[in-house]
C-alpha cells in the first residue's frame, strides 16, 4: 500500500508543484487538470474496499497476537516472537481512532476466526510498520470506507467539496477583480496637502494613479495595503484603506460559511465531535480541541499583560487618544526607525545578500550537522524557469540524501508566499521479503533493502526580488522566511523512514512547524547572524555586532502583540472548526447584524486582543490558513514553544554545538512520522515539564510559564 501511495503521490505532488511555479499557462491548465482527476483516483482508491479488509484483517491478526502475547507475559510465559512488545504504544492509534467508528455496512464484518500470526509475520510487525498500517487504516476509515453505502457516497461528496474550498478562497484573495480598490477624496479629508497624492503614487503598486479631481484609487491587494499601513502618516488614509481591504474579497464570507457547514458535516459522519478533532485525534500531540483551547486560553491570558506594556509605548508615540487597528503596524514601524535611527539600514542591506546568506548557511549546517551542501545554478534542462538554484545535501560515509531546488525570484503567475513542495518522498526503495527460505537468506534480503533508499526531491519557492538570485539583496524578516522553509527542508532532508507515508514533515500537524522554527533562532542569535549575514563584497566581513544587537532589538520591540495576535487566529480557527462551530452557522445573522463569522471574531478580539477591532469589517477574509489550516493553526504557536525549549536547553549557550545538532538530527528529524510526538519530545534530553498533559484530555500541550513565553516571542 504504500508503494501504491507513493506513486500516486510522486505524479500528484509533481503536478501540485508544477501548477504553482511554471511560467507557461498551458503547463499550470495542464497540471492543474492532473491534480483534479489524480485527486479524484485517489478517493476511489481510498474507497477500494479490497485493500480495506485486506488492511483491516492484518492489523487485526497483529492485534490478536499482540493481545495473546500479553496474556502470556501476564502469566510469566516468555514469549519468543520479537519486536511486538516495543510496538504497544504505535498500536494505541488504532484502538483510540477503532472508538470513534460508526457501525460497518452490513455483510462485510469478518465472521471468519482470525488466523495467528507465523513467526516470520509476526517479526515483520516492527514499530514503524505497525504504526503505518494503522495510520493507512485510519486514513481509509477518515474518508467513511467502513459507513454504509448511503453514508460512504455523502461523505465521498463532502470530500470532493472540501478540497475546492482551498483554491476558491485564496484564489479569491489574490484576485484584483474580486478584492477592488478604493478611491480616495482627498477635498474631503481633513489636513491632506495636495503633496499627498504624488506621495501616495510613490508608494508603487498601490496607487492605480487617478488623481483628477483631488483622488486617487488604491488597489486592495496586501502588499499594497501594507505599504499604506506602513508608510502613510495620515490616519484618515490610512482608517480609509484599513476598512476597505477588511471587507474583501466579499465572496470568500459565503465560501468560509460553506467550508464550516462542510467540514462539521464530514466530521459527525465518521463519528467525530468537530472537524478539529477529526483533524487532531492520533494525528497529533493536541489530541482533541479540549486541549488545544485550554492551552490557547493559558497563553492567551499569560501574553495579555505584556502586550498591554507595549501598546502603552505605542500611546505614546500617538501622543495620547486610542491606538486604532490601522495605526498599529504604522506605529510600530515608527517606533523601531526611531530606535535604529544611529543604524544605516542602508549599510545592513549589504550584509543580507542571498549568495551570501546562502554560503553562510552551508557553514552552519556543516558546523552543526556535517552536512555538506552545494549550489549552484539549475541545469536549464532540470527546471521551470530561468533563475532557479539546485541545492544538494551530502553526509560523510553516507554519500547524497536529497535535492532542493531554490526558486527565490519574482516571477509572473508564481504561488504567492515562501512554501516547500515535495516532488518525491523519501522511503525504503523495497521491503518484499522472500516468501520461502531460510532465515539467512531473510537476512540477506533485509540488508539488501536497508541499502536501497529514495532520495527525496523537494522545490523551496519563495519571492525575494528580480535578477540574478545570488545578488538578490533580502531584508531582515525574508532571511527568517528563508530559514524557516530551509528548516523543512532539512528536516526532509533528514529523515529515513521506511515508509514514505511516515517521512519527514509527513509527521504530526503540531510538530512538523518545530524544525522550521527552530532554524529561525538561527538568524536570532547573534553569532549565528553574522555568519549569515556577511558582507556582498569580496571580503564577506559579517556584521558588525552592534548593528547585529540593534537589529534583533528592534525586531523584538513588539513581539507580545504579535503573537497574541498568532493566538488570536488560532482562538479563531478552534471556534470555526472545534465543537462550536457546529453550532455557528444555524443563524444567519447575530443581533449586532454581523455575519456570525465576523461577530465570532470580533467577540474573540474583544476577550483576546489588546489591539481594539473596529465595527462592520470582516478580518476573515483574508486569512488563508483557515483553509488548507483549518483546525489546526494552533501547531504554529506550540512549534515555537516547543522550539523555544530546545533551543534554550541545547543552543543558547552554544549555538553551533555539533553534539547538540546530533542529537536533534538523530531524535528530531531523522524519524520524521515514524515516533509518535511524546516519545518524540522525550527522545530530545528536555525538562521533564516541556510538554504536560492537560486535565480532561487524552492530548499534551507545551509548558507556557513565563520563561516559555518569552523563548517562544524570540521568532516573531
Amino acid at each position: 500500500m504504500d508503494d501504491l501511495s507513493d506513486q500516486l503521490c510522486q505524479a500528484y505532488d509533481a503536478a501540485e508543484c508544477c501548477r504553482n511555479v511554471h511560467p507557461d499557462p498551458a503547463w499550470k491548465q495542464t497540471s492543474s487538470q492532473v491534480c483534479v482527476e489524480l485527486a479524484e483516483y485517489i478517493s476511489v482508491v481510498n474507497q477500494d474496499r479490497g485493500l480495506y479488509d485486506k488492511l483491516s484483517m492484518a492489523m487485526q491478526r497483529y492485534a490478536f497476537h499482540q493481545h495473546q502475547n500479553q496474556a502470556g507475559l501476564s502469566r510469566g510465559h516468555l514469549n519468543e516472537t520479537p519486536s511486538v512488545a516495543s510496538s504497544n504504544t504505535n498500536y494505541n492509534s488504532i484502538t483510540r481512532w477503532s472508538s470513534r467508528r460508526i457501525v460497518p455496512e452490513a455483510g462485510h464484518e469478518s465472521k471468519a476466526p482470525l488466523q495467528p500470526l507465523s513467526t516470520r509475520e509476526a517479526a515483520a510487525f516492527d514499530p514503524e510498520t505497525v504504526l503505518v498500517g494503522s495510520k493507512l487504516l485510519m486514513d481509509m476509515e477518515k474518508a467513511g470506507i467502513h459507513l454504509p453505502h448511503g453514508s460512504q457516497m455523502r461523505m465521498q461528496e463532502l470530500m470532493n467539496k472540501n478540497q475546492h474550498f482551498s483554491m476558491a478562497f485564496n484564489s479569491a484573495i489574490i484576485s484584483p477583480g474580486q478584492l477592488g480598490s478604493v478611491a480616495l477624496d482627498y477635498s474631503r479629508l481633513p489636513n491632506i496637502s495636495r503633496d499627498k497624492q504624488g506621495m501616495l503614487a510613490k508608494l508603487g503598486a498601490a496607487v492605480a494613479g487617478h488623481r483628477r479631481h483631488s483622488r486617487a484609487t488604491v488597489a486592495l491587494d496586501s502588499p499594497s495595503i501594507h505599504n499604506v499601513m506602513i508608510n502613510e502618516a495620515d490616519g484618515e488614509i490610512r482608517k480609509q484603506v484599513y476598512l476597505a481591504g477588511a471587507k474583501s474579497p466579499i465572496s470568500n464570507l459565503k465560501l468560509l460559511d460553506e467550508m464550516i457547514h462542510t467540514r462539521a458535516e464530514l466530521a459527525h459522519t465518521v463519528g467525530c465531535s468537530s472537524y478539529s478533532e477529526y483533524k487532531a485525534v492520533d494525528a497529533s500531540l493536541a489530541q482533541d480541541p479540549v486541549s488545544i483551547l485550554h492551552s490557547l486560553e493559558q497563553i492567551s491570558e499569560a501574553i495579555k499583560p505584556l502586550a498591554d506594556e507595549e501598546m502603552k509605548l505605542l500611546t505614546s508615540l500617538k501622543g495620547g487618544g486610542k491606538v486604532e487597528a490601522w495605526d498599529v503596524e504604522h506605529l510600530m514601524a515608527r517606533a523601531r526607525s526611531i530606535e535604529s535611527r544611529n543604524i544605516s539600514h542602508k549599510e545592513i542591506s549589504q550584509y543580507l545578500n542571498l549568495g551570501s546568506i546562502l554560503e553562510g548557511f552551508k557553514e552552519l549546517m556543516r558546523d552543526l550537522f556535517e552536512l555538506k551542501i552545494e549550489i549552484a545554478l539549475a541545469p536549464s534542462s532540470e527546471t521551470w524557469a530561468p533563475g532557479i538554484l539546485k541545492m544538494t545535501a551530502e553526509l560523510p560515509n553516507f554519500g547524497p540524501i536529497g535535492t532542493v531546488y531554490l526558486d527565490l525570484t519574482s516571477r509572473a503567475g508564481k504561488h504567492q508566499g515562501a512554501v516547500t513542495f515535495p516532488i518525491k518522498c523519501g522511503r525504503s526503495l523495497s521491503r518484499h521479503l522472500p516468501q520461502t527460505g531460510d532465515d539467512e537468506e531473510v537476512d540477506k534480503a533485509v540488508q539488501s533493502c536497508e541499502a536501497a533508499y529514495q532520495l527525496p526531491i523537494m522545490a523551496l519557492l519563495a519571492d525575494f526580488g528580480s535578477g540574478d538570485p545570488n545578488s538578490l539583496t533580502l531584508s531582515y524578516r525574508e532571511l527568517r522566511t528563508l530559514l524557516h522553509e530551509l528548516g523543512h527542508c532539512c528536516h526532509n532532508l533528514a529523515s529515513r523512514t521506511r515508509y514514505q507515508h511516515l517521512w519527514g514533515t509527513r509527521c504530526a500537524q503540531d510538530m512538523v512547524e518545530v524544525p522550521s522554527h527552530l532554524w529561525e533562532h538561527w538568524a536570532v542569535d547573534t553569532s549565528t547572524l553574522r555568519v549569515l549575514a556577511r558582507h556582498r563584497s569580496g571580503t564577506r566581513d559579517p556584521l558588525p555586532e552592534a548593528a547585529a544587537l540593534h537589529l534583533l532589538k528592534t525586531r523584538r520591540m513588539f513581539s507580545a502583540v504579535e503573537m497574541q495576535n498568532q493566538v488570536l487566529l488560532s482562538l479563531v480557527d478552534q471556534h470555526y472548526f472545534g465543537p462550536q462551530g457546529t453550532q455557528l452557522l444555524q443563524d444567519i445573522e447575530v443581533d449586532v447584524g454581523l455575519p456570525i463569522t465576523s461577530h465570532t471574531w470580533h467577540s474573540l478580539a474583544q476577550r483576546h486582543s489588546s489591539v481594539s477591532i473596529p465595527d462592520g469589517i470582516h478580518p476573515q477574509l483574508r486569512v488563508s490558513h483557515l483553509t488548507v489550516y483549518g483546525g489546526t493553526y494552533y501547531s504554529y504557536i506550540y512549534a515555537r514553544v516547543l522550539s523555544g525549549s530546545i533551543w534554550n536547553e541545547h543552543f543558547s549557550h552554544n549555538p553551533k554545538n555539533r553534539e547538540a545538532g546530533k542529537l536533534v538530527w538523530e531524535q528530531l528529524l531523522k524519524p520524521g512520522g515514524s515516533v509518535e510526538p511524546v516519545h518524540l519530545l522525550s527522545g530530545l534530553q528536555l525538562p521533564s515539564d516541556t510538554i504536560q498533559q492537560v486535565k480532561g484530555s487524552r492530548g499534551w500541550a507545551p509548558n507556557t510559564n513565563y520563561d516559555a513565553l518569552k523563548r517562544a516571542m524570540m521568532t516573531f
